[in-house]
């Protein structure tokens, strides 16, 4: 008997051991915790001593970061772990976890998290559900109808303070309501909601985070169009009055657009208005860098660089900074922006070329339509030329910087059928071949 125990033992110990052996670790470089796997389940532990903070049963968990903090620090951490009901509907039910790995709601199935915040340092949750509508029509497919809900975390508890078929957190108490007839907010300070009919009073709205407040168009009842102007205001206390920014076109974080008989301008919040004004303006993040996945960190620059042009519709366009300063000469036809990206190691060569032709965080690329050709350039941030090519306008190209074998800086044009390089320096045809996917 001792025998087989022993026996038992031993095997006991091999498993064990081999089940350790397959444990794989996900540190996160930013806090001291790892997501962990134990065969096909998750689990998360503190990365030096291995304490497990949520055991391994779970077949996903996924990090949650309140905020924005960096470094994160533990206030900021929250995990998801999702666990598998149904393995033929794929269907799962949440779990939201704290750093520590407390459990601090259980979701209900279909049920997940659409936001987590602090507010007067309390936690709140939004969490959303999708499920089918009434059938009305037999054998038509049902609208797909949604449910969210606001909760207030506490140690112990979540106490559900608002429902509603669409809920969002703005900024600070402003909460926004939104459903198929009505929309409105819900103050986080005084748990006070106010519904307005969206589509007899207000056709749309802005939030605007500088002030705290929602800026609407009022419908107008007379012409059955909206007032083209954002001429309304709901403060944070949820009290409607009239705006005083005149003419109001677009908000955004820092700045907002007003319209004068000269044109569009930009007027900042404290009141600064723009040297300048055209028929059509717009940040160069939404018209010029929508595809040119400019990094979040070059905000600072991008967010003082507008598109300008003298037409209306914005056909023919340039760049202009919020000091009036013409980046480019509104005589394009498509501007892009591409950030600067090393591939590999450069060379000290191409560092140079890019230090000399300041080419620092990002570059233009521009085309203009010239009869049947199509002229192609590339221009560095302060609006200075660095190449210009002029191509058959039935070729459609595409560009990227490159470096050759033998150290010679390049840049590549593509197009359906063929490739062409181009030396940075000379500008002279390096080399056409085909195409290169």
């Amino acid at each position: 008997m001792k025998n087989i125990l022993y026996v038992l033992l031993i095997l006991s110990c091999i498993l064990f051991n081999s089940c350790k052996a397959k444990l794989k670790y996900y540190p996160f470089s930013d806090t001291p915790y790892s997501i962990f796997m134990k065969g096909s389940n998750s689990g998360v532990m503190v990365t030096e001593t291995k304490q497990v903070l949520i055991p391994a049963k779970y077949a996903a968990i996924d990090r949650y970061l309140v905020g924005k903090p960096y470094p994160s620090t533990s206030k900021q951490i929250f995990y998801i772990g999702y666990s598998l009901i149904d393995s033929i509907s794929m269907s799962y039910k949440d779990f939201l976890f704290n750093v520590n790995g407390k459990l601090i709601y259980t979701f209900e199935e279909g049920e997940s998290l659409k936001s987590l915040f602090n507010h007067n340092k309390q936690l709140y949750l939004i969490t959303k559900k999708q499920f089918l509508g009434e059938q009305t029509i037999p054998e038509q497919t049902n609208l797909a109808k949604y449910n969210d809900k606001l909760f207030r975390l506490d140690d112990n508890k979540a106490i559900e303070i608002c429902s509603y078929p669409v809920i969002t957190h703005l900024d600070k108490n402003m909460i926004y309501l939104n459903s198929d007839n009505q929309f409105g907010y819900f103050d986080l300070n005084t748990d006070k909601k106010i519904l307005l009919k969206l589509y007899k009073d207000f056709q749309s709205y802005l939030y605007v985070k500088k002030k705290n407040e929602i800026w609407a168009q009022k419908s107008n009842v007379e012409i059955g169009k909206p007032n083209p102007y954002y001429d309304t205001v709901i403060d944070s206390t949820l009290n409607v009055k009239p705006n005083t920014a005149k003419n109001v076109l677009m908000a955004y974080d820092k700045y907002y657009f007003s319209e004068t008989e000269k044109g569009i301008q930009i007027v900042d919040f404290d009141g600064t208005v723009s040297p300048f004004a055209y028929p059509f303006l717009e940040p160069v993040k939404h018209r010029v860098a929508h595809d040119g996945n400019i990094h979040i960190d070059h905000d600072f620059i991008t967010d003082k660089l507008f598109a300008f042009s003298p037409e209306k519709k914005g056909d023919i366009m340039g760049i202009i900074d919020q000091s009036g300063k013409i980046i480019l000469p509104a005589e394009f036809n498509l501007i892009g922006m591409q950030e600067i990206h090393y591939y590999y190691q450069p060379s000290e060569e191409l560092r140079n070329f890019f230090k000399d032709n300041k080419l620092s965080n990002f570059y233009y690329f521009t085309v203009k339509n010239e009869d049947d050709h199509d002229i192609y350039a590339l221009y560095n941030q302060d609006g200075q030329e660095i190449i210009k090519l002029k191509e058959d306008k039935k070729d459609r190209w595409t560009y990227q910087f490159d470096l050759m074998e033998q150290n010679r800086l390049q840049i590549k044009f593509q197009c359906s059928n063929k490739t062409k390089i181009y030396d940075l320096k000379t500008k002279e045809l390096i080399a056409v071949g085909p195409r290169q996917w």
